[in-house]
């Protein structure tokens, strides 16, 4: 028993180094990236006008597509709204991949502190006197 307890802690210990790894992953992809639509009722010789849609915010956007060649005013990139929500499988906001990474950190600890709890209750379950015959 002692000994799938201290697995249950050393995978605990792993996934919670493993959320570490996968969020900083994620974090080296993303950019802040103004999300926008495009006005197609205005033209203009400089090419599509655009509505902000929202703050910029720190995305991973894969697919090369969904990029306008022109930059916002701060020099951010612009992806259009609606094709995203067309091709929806092709970005991710960090602020939802930070939060499910801090869900699966809490759940680790939980698994370490309870086999922590589970050993001492081994270790003195086993270190107690029997009891008298009395």
């Amino acid at each position: 028993m002692r000994g799938v307890l201290w697995g249950i802690f050393a995978m605990a210990l792993l996934g919670l180094l493993a959320t570490f790894a996968l969020e900083s992953g994620y974090a080296a992809r993303a950019e802040q990236i103004q999300l926008v639509t495009i006005d197609s009722t205005q033209h203009s010789p400089f090419g599509p006008v655009t509505v902000d849609f929202g703050e910029p915010a720190q995305l991973i956007v894969d697919d090369p597509k969904a990029f306008l060649k022109n930059k916002t005013a701060m020099g951010l990139p612009m992806v259009d709204i609606g094709y995203l929500k067309a091709h929806s499988e092709g970005y991710f906001a960090l602020s939802s991949i930070r939060s499910l990474a801090n869900l699966a950190r809490i759940g680790c600890i939980c698994a370490a502190i309870f086999a922590c709890m589970g050993m001492a209750l081994l270790k003195r379950a086993f270190s107690l006197p029997p009891p008298p015959d009395g």
